[in-house]
């Protein structure tokens, strides 16, 4: 909708010369929103209940979630429990305690990511929720949507009102995405919509780049071959905006459990904007010396990697607790040690080997409730 409606402000009053009236179009309403949002919306239940207010929590579940009065109430008392937990592990040393009492939050991520100490499923899921928000910009979707008019003129469209539109229409194209992503994530379930999203991109780019590879100059400008440009240009941003959108985003609220979630969440940002910063910057480059088809071909090669690392790393969160998806990766990096220690010719089979590679056995106790919460909601 910002994409659709920016575009819009952007050009209509971009053609009567009136920057100011862009700049302020740009600052006012997002300001507004977030006051009026601060004002309306809650704390997450998770987070009122750990801090000593069940009761808002169950509020929140039961009058804005919709979840009836019995399994709000069994809902809190399975979060409260993930609060003792939590003390506990601080108690006995919890290698990721240096979060809940240091106040530099900013370097939390990379301390939980790098170091030794660190709880083998804690860094698995910050390196998944990493890989997702890379994904998301190494497809070459901001490449496109900031070169839209430059290649769409190399194309061989010359009309600069006519350009504009199907800017417009571009922005519109995200949004009817966005919506019908909204309806349907949840019924297909994540994985298979990013999944989708990432390999789609990838072929699409490359077929842009094929395109502009075998055209000829007496080709380029032709009705056909603006035709095709188009359709694969608004392909690409509706496959993007289907999946690898608003996943990146989703994902990494879905595995990070919520001491490291406002660290890692940053580390994230930060990995995704570089990553599109350097791609944005450097496709002038490679549009000077190799030509659209060559900058096509680095974004398939780019789009490539993020496909594989969601295809070969990216688990299912749909419906999953946050206590589900660690015990997925506590057993995920066991076995992957395990793994490692077969090449090697080490046996680790140790439950006591196991526990201390978490770096406290009270680590393993929060999965075994939220299996006996499921069953009682079930």
């Amino acid at each position: 909708f910002g994409f659709a409606c920016g575009f819009t402000v952007d050009i209509s009053y971009g053609l009567l010369n009136k920057w100011r009236i862009i700049a302020a179009c740009g600052a006012i309403p997002p300001a507004l929103l977030l006051i009026a949002v601060t004002l309306i919306l809650p704390e997450s239940p998770r987070w009122l209940a750990v801090n000593g207010e069940p009761q808002k929590a169950k509020d929140v579940l039961i009058y804005a979630l919709d979840v009836p009065q019995d399994d709000a109430e069994k809902l809190v008392h399975f979060m409260l429990h993930d609060k003792s937990v939590e003390i506990t592990s601080h108690e006995r040393g919890d290698p990721s305690a240096p979060l809940r009492e240091n106040n530099k939050p900013s370097f939390i991520a990379f301390y939980l990511l790098f170091s030794a100490k660190t709880p083998a499923p804690i860094r698995l899921a910050i390196i998944i929720a990493v890989g997702v928000a890379a994904s998301q910009m190494i497809c070459g979707i901001d490449v496109i949507t900031y070169n839209f008019s430059f290649f769409m003129a190399s194309a061989g469209m010359t009309s600069s009102s006519m350009i504009s539109g199907l800017i417009v229409v571009y922005g519109g194209i995200k949004l009817l995405a966005a919506i019908i992503s909204a309806n349907i994530i949840d019924k297909t379930g994540r994985r298979p919509l990013l999944v989708f999203s990432s390999i789609s991109i990838t072929f699409i780019i490359c077929a842009i780049s094929i395109s502009f590879g075998l055209a000829t100059p007496s080709l380029r400008g032709t009705a056909a071959f603006v035709t095709i440009i188009i359709s694969l240009v608004y392909t690409h941003v509706f496959c993007f905006e289907i999946g690898l959108g608003p996943g990146c985003w989703l994902i990494p609220s879905e595995i990070l459990f919520n001491k490291i979630r406002l660290p890692a969440m940053g580390l994230c940002t930060t990995t995704n904007r570089i990553i599109t910063t350097l791609l944005v910057s450097t496709s002038f480059v490679f549009r000077d010396r190799l030509g659209w088809s060559g900058l096509f071909v680095w974004l398939t090669f780019t789009s490539a990697i993020g496909a594989i690392f969601l295809i070969t790393q990216l688990p299912e969160t749909a419906g999953k607790s946050l206590e589900e998806m660690y015990a997925y990766f506590e057993s995920l990096s066991f076995e992957r040690r395990q793994a490692r220690a077969s090449l090697l010719g080490v046996v680790v089979d140790d439950e006591k080997k196991r526990s201390s590679y978490y770096g406290s056995s009270s680590a393993v106790v929060t999965p075994l409730l939220a299996t006996e919460a499921d069953s009682d909601l079930q």
